[in-house]
Parts: structure tokens; sequence; C-alpha cells
């Protein structure tokens, strides 16, 4: 994924995601699509490569998700 760039993310119960973490690097863009999706930029501070997703919700609590 390359600093800078836009992402989605699609999978179950994305409507509780309220923040990100991309490599380490909180995401403060996340917005939810229509069709259930999260759409967010990736932060431009962030190495180009491949990173673990962090998801957490609005009892900020972590749920370990794939790379990107």
């Amino acid at each position: 994924m390359a600093p800078g760039a836009n992402g989605t993310l699609v999978g179950q119960n994305l409507d509780k995601v309220k923040s990100l973490v991309v490599g380490g690097q909180s995401v403060s863009n996340v917005s939810m699509n229509d069709d259930g999706s999260l759409s967010y930029i990736v932060p431009k501070s962030l190495e180009n490569g491949t990173h673990r997703v962090v998801l957490l919700d609005k009892d900020g609590h972590q749920y370990g998700a794939n790379t990107i």
C-alpha cells in the first residue's frame, strides 16, 4: 500500500469500527460506505510496503486484521 493512497476494507461488522491503525500509525479519516466497506487514506508517513491493520471499536478494543 502506497503512502497517501486511498484504501478500502471489506468485511463483516465494519460498522462497529471507529478507527484504524496501519503499520502502527493511526488513520485519521475513516468513513463507512453505503455498501458496508470502510474507506481511509494511508498515512503519508508510512513506508511503502505491506503493513498489518488493526481495527478499533468505540470502546477502544483492538481487533487484528490482515495485512495490506
